[in-house]
């Protein structure tokens, strides 16, 4: 079932998880929520991570992932004679150095998205970078990986695709509300945009008109 709160999330439960345990302070045992948040490093990832920590406070375990993938060059690049333009382990090499960049780049994402909930109040336990494409599209290897770690709640965003685009293209977060045994959270909406401090540029608009005024003034 689906409800909204606040406008901007999404939330689809399937089967109920049985909370894990662990020991509280006092020696007693109080259920442990483990919740894994799935980002892609576009401008809505900021966002899905600012619900996160308003969503779940005080959860247990929190898990940021990013599944990244590059576009390797064919290993068989024929010229106009049939023959292959770039040796085999040229191609090999190039391919690799595709995939290191590609990897430090989610690395670097999945940093910063840390450091922003740290400043929320929040450190992630744990930070995941997974290969997807090409061998598989990114929706596939979170699907595996929710499944190897079976977390209580799953965190992703919607790019607010349309219907005919969810068709044809295949939308991430209802695959993974309709394919992942966890409960799925689904953030909706863009993030809003930042406010600008109208009286910082009515000042600035004074003293440029001040300036320009003092410039003709000695000119004259």
């Amino acid at each position: 079932s689906y409800s909204h709160a606040g406008g901007c999330l999404c939330f689809q439960a399937h089967t109920c998880v049985e909370p894990k345990m662990i020991n509280a302070k006092m020696g007693e045992e109080r259920p442990k929520t483990t919740v894994v948040v799935a980002l892609d490093g576009s401008k809505y990832s900021e966002h899905v991570v600012e619900c996160t920590r308003r969503i779940f406070p005080k959860a247990d375990e929190v898990t940021l992932v990013q599944a990244y993938g590059y576009s390797p060059v064919p290993e068989q690049i024929c010229g106009v004679l049939g023959g292959p333009i770039f040796p085999e382990d040229e191609v090999h090499e190039t391919n690799q150095t595709l995939q290191t960049l590609a990897k430090e780049k989610a690395s670097k994402n999945l940093r910063k998205y840390s450091q922003q909930m740290e400043n929320l109040g929040r450190k992630p336990d744990n930070l995941v970078v997974m290969l997807a494409e090409p061998q598989e599209k990114a929706k596939y290897a979170l699907l595996k990986y929710v499944e190897k770690v079976k977390p209580d709640f799953l965190v992703c965003g919607s790019r607010g695709m349309g219907a005919m685009g969810r068709m044809l293209l295949g939308s991430t977060s209802d695959f993974l509300a309709h394919s992942a045994s966890c409960s799925v959270v689904i953030v909706k909406g863009e993030p809003k945009a930042k406010e600008i401090d109208v009286d910082v540029l009515v000042d600035e608009g004074e003293e440029n008109a001040v300036a320009e005024g003092k410039e003709e003034k000695d000119s004259s």
